[in-house]
């Protein structure tokens, strides 16, 4: 939300910045490098610190704004005590609101959770009421040296390599068979 003041410049010049066909159709001027006119809302989880500190600058002054400022100075939540930041203004306007006296302090809004929402989070709730079962079927693992775990994972290898070749000859081998036995119950028929 943006909010203007009654008294705007109209706009200077067009300062053409892409030669796309899609873009000459935008005529209104860049607002880089500009002043913010206007107060931009910050977001809820920002607004709330916002709203705090506000608070307290126009409670203890300019010397506690300055505190913050160096001690949260790599914080980028604090980033609106900068001028040149979008929510500088929001914020200069609530110490204002609160040294004033406009505005009260401000309380945390917690979000409220509907009945209905309680009452089927209880339902669905699961708390165990008796400790599980103890473990039946634990086996300690036989030691193996090195030596007979790289024969074993040598042959896991081999037969992953080669099942499917031995496979292919097992059912063609197969296959061979019930031929000739069909072939041969056949013959005595006739």
């Amino acid at each position: 939300m943006l909010q203007h003041h009654s008294k705007m410049a109209p706009p200077t010049a067009t300062v053409v910045v892409s030669t796309r066909e899609e873009d000459s159709m935008n005529n209104e001027p860049s607002l880089s490098g500009r002043q913010i006119i206007g107060i931009i809302y910050p977001p809820p989880d920002i607004r709330t610190i916002v709203d705090k500190t506000a608070a307290f600058v126009a409670r203890n002054g300019i010397d506690f704004e300055n505190k913050i400022r160096e001690k949260e100075s790599s914080n980028p939540r604090f980033s609106f005590l900068s001028n040149t930041d979008p929510y500088n203004a929001y914020y200069q306007h609530k110490v204002v609101e609160f040294r004033d006296g406009k505005t009260t302090e401000p309380a945390v809004q917690r979000p409220q959770v509907p009945e209905a929402v309680k009452e089927h989070v209880k339902q669905t709730e699961f708390i165990p009421r008796n400790p599980p079962p103890p473990f039946e079927f634990k086996t300690d693992p036989a030691t193996i040296n090195a030596f007979d775990l790289f024969v074993y994972y040598f042959f896991i290898q081999f037969i992953f390599m080669h099942v499917l070749t031995m496979l292919f000859h097992l059912v063609a081998r197969f296959e061979s068979r019930s031929v000739r036995k069909q072939n041969f119950c056949d013959a005595n028929e006739s």
